[in-house]
């Protein structure tokens, strides 16, 4: 992909699509650090363990220097912050925060977010009535969910001006 961003047949944004698999900000990053000797290229051979049940056949990865360039823009650019919207974020309370006895306050959710499949946590702010159903569902163990705008920066996952919460009852 960093060849495809390099040569104008791609944009910097692809590296953001999960569904193509092309690594996160920390990997990208290693490898865009790889051949410290200014512009050479370096190659890379990934072979998978002897102790692996199947065989699989190696791969080798080379890196211009330009290409080198194209990954580290990459990981700056999975890095930033880069929203989603309409998201359904669906899944268990594991966190509440608020200031004080009543109000607003922020729950985090354990949830299913992009298309990796892995779990990861959101944390959203709701107002005092819905912070109350996010509570009864963390005390008896329920699904809640809710919509909206999914903001990214680094690790950290926010929904941004969550609608349509409730919590989903065992009924």
């Amino acid at each position: 992909m960093a060849k495809r961003v390099d040569e104008g047949n791609a944009s910097i944004e692809q590296f953001g699509q999960p569904h193509l698999h092309l690594g996160n900000a920390l990997e990208l990053d290693a490898l865009a650090r790889l051949g410290t000797v200014q512009g050479a290229p370096y190659q890379l051979r990934l072979s998978q363990s002897a102790l692996a049940p199947r065989d699989a056949p190696s791969t080798l990865l080379s890196a211009t220097q330009s290409q080198r360039a194209r990954l580290a823009e990459a990981a700056d650019f999975l890095r930033s912050t880069q929203p989603q919207s309409g998201i359904t974020v669906e899944g268990f309370v594991v966190r509440l925060f608020r200031d004080g006895a009543f109000g607003p306050g922020d729950v985090t959710v354990h949830a299913v977010l992009d298309d990796s499949g892995r779990t990861k946590t959101c944390v959203m702010s709701l107002a005092e009535e819905d912070y109350a159903e996010a509570t009864r569902a963390h005390l008896d163990g329920l699904v809640v969910v809710a919509k909206g705008d999914l903001v990214t920066a680094g690790t950290r996952k926010r929904l941004k001006d969550p609608t349509q919460f409730h919590v989903v009852d065992l009924e």
